[in-house]
């Protein structure tokens, strides 16, 4: 596949990372938590770049925001890390396209589970509806997204009762 355009100073796209220009099937490696929908991913011990969970979307950390308007974001960053650290930070990555920002997007599993399910099943992120079920795409692990997301919605869990309750 080739790489997605990132936007460049003065509006011009420029190609992501020449070495990430062709996605390999998986890469294995140490991740972690940017926030809760990305990680950065170390393989031999040298920053490969980030990686943004496929389909799901998380509360944001921003400098500009109060310690308040941070804490789901905080909270989120938080269970992502909670997870990679089950496998010991060591993480495989299952690519499936370059974002906008030329991250790569895909699974992320950790001893074989899929961490976005993981993040739905915790209430610690949300389907990312507009992405997961872009055109061209498979709609089935969306799908599978999507009843996780109402389990744990329904079960009030993580950050449904306060955060998430408007998705």
């Amino acid at each position: 596949m080739a790489a997605s355009p990132a936007l460049a100073a003065g509006g011009k796209r420029t190609p992501c990372v020449p070495e990430h220009a062709t996605l390999p099937q998986a890469i294995d490696g140490e991740g972690y938590a940017v926030d809760g929908d990305t990680i950065v991913l170390l393989v031999d011990g040298k920053r490969y770049g980030e990686v943004r969970l496929f389909g799901v979307d998380a509360p944001e950390l921003r400098n500009r925001m109060s310690k308040e308007e941070m804490q789901p974001g905080m909270r989120s960053r938080d269970a992502l890390d909670r997870l990679l650290a089950a496998g010991n930070d060591q993480v495989r990555v299952i690519p499936i396209e370059h974002d906008h920002y030329c991250r790569i997007v895909g699974r992320i599993e950790v001893d074989g589970h899929d961490i976005a399910e993981a993040m739905l099943r915790g209430g610690w992120a949300y389907v990312f509806t507009t992405w997961a079920f872009a055109k061209g795409r498979d709609p089935s692990l969306a799908r599978s997204y999507v009843i996780v997301q109402r389990e744990a919605r329904d079960a009030a869990t993580g950050l449904w009762p306060l955060w998430l309750s408007g998705r």
